[in-house]
């Protein structure tokens, strides 16, 4: 029996070093495709995801989109067929996918036809019964906060609310283990959004956060639960970083476009369609890129141009669901409010 334990014990230990090794071989391989992307040489893109997919035993709903928009384009319908099939076994939204353009040609040749007559016969992977305990906390968490009055009115409800959620949730986790993508799926209406986003949001750090999940997030990012860029974001969050840290990673769209002439101390970088984000000098994307690397995720300048490249090319989502917020600043005052308090954040 000792004998039996040891064996299954050490079985274990080498897969979960084996897997440590994969996951940023896994990364790179899925940047080295996003890379191509950009340059637009969709063949190579559609080989190095092929070759990430093969580091990990579930690839992340995000990297299998991506690479079916590739191959759709290439016409490359037979790993299109593949990788949208493991969407919807994740719970992706059919008509979501069906709705992006750079299917097109996909859903009007004969593998296409035939996958949109089949499409529904698709069994899911997860669990249905955990995935369903997620769906109601994430119902229970969103039901006064959409109610007129909200936290005004509701806010001790709320936080009742979020306490028996976070009660429930750190119970499951020890019950049936982390709800990566392939045990519950993902968010059907907000893809590629993990499902319980809701439950780790609103733990952001401040009055009304109850529990840190960060160092939860930060094992299960390692661990290959969680897609990076969604972890990444959602650790921001509940480590209270998140307005500050989103800021200069999201993009900003000027209305009043006198600020840079009238207040240069205030810049923005701006690209050519008015799309811009905030710079970093050399010793904060450093430290910022130390601390991404940590998490085996790209570098801070390379999601800017992937994140700028999503919102021009709205068929691909090379970013994380915090990189694409929109801020638009109306008048000179909001500007100047929003620099000084990252300027407050940059002296802490």
């Amino acid at each position: 029996m000792k004998f039996t334990f040891t064996i299954i014990f050490l079985s274990l230990f080498f897969h979960a070093k084996a897997q440590k090794k994969r996951l940023p071989n896994y990364y790179s391989l899925i940047y080295a495709a996003e890379k191509f992307i950009i340059e637009e040489r969709l063949d190579s893109a559609s080989v190095y995801f092929k070759k990430g997919f093969q580091k990990k035993k579930h690839p992340f709903a995000r990297h299998l989109y991506n690479a079916a928009v590739v191959d759709s384009k290439l016409r490359n319908y037979k790993n299109v067929t593949k990788y949208l099939k493991k969407l919807i076994k994740l719970g992706a939204s059919f008509y979501q996918i069906q709705r992006n353009k750079s299917f097109l040609s996909f859903f009007s040749s004969k593998k296409g036809v035939e996958f949109i007559k089949n499409y529904r016969k698709i069994k899911p992977i997860y669990t249905q019964q955990y995935r369903n305990q997620i769906e109601k906390m994430v119902e229970d968490d969103q039901f006064f906060r959409v109610k007129k009055g909200s936290y005004s009115t509701y806010g001790d409800t709320i936080l009742k609310i979020d306490k028996k959620n976070i009660e429930n949730f750190l119970s499951l986790l020890k019950e049936l283990g982390f709800p990566s993508e392939h045990k519950i799926g993902i968010d059907t209406n907000y893809f590629p959004n993990p499902l319980y986003l809701p439950i780790i949001i609103h733990q952001t750090m401040g009055s009304m956060q109850q529990y840190d999940f960060t160092s939860i997030l930060k094992q299960n990012v390692l661990e290959g639960n969680i897609e990076n860029k969604a972890g990444d974001f959602m650790i921001n969050s509940s480590s209270g970083n998140n307005f500050y840290e989103i800021v200069k990673a999201q993009y900003v769209k000027l209305i009043d476009t006198t600020i840079l002439s009238i207040n240069p101390n205030n810049i923005i970088v701006l690209d050519s369609s008015d799309w811009g984000y905030f710079p970093l000098s050399e010793k904060e994307a450093t430290m910022i890129n130390e601390k991404r690397k940590k998490l085996y995720l790209d570098t801070y300048e390379e999601n800017i141009i992937k994140a700028l490249f999503s919102l021009k090319s709205k068929e691909y989502r090379l970013s994380s669901s915090g990189a694409n917020s929109i801020l638009e600043f109306t008048n000179h005052s909001d500007f100047i409010d929003m620099r000084q308090k990252i300027k407050i954040y940059k002296n802490k």
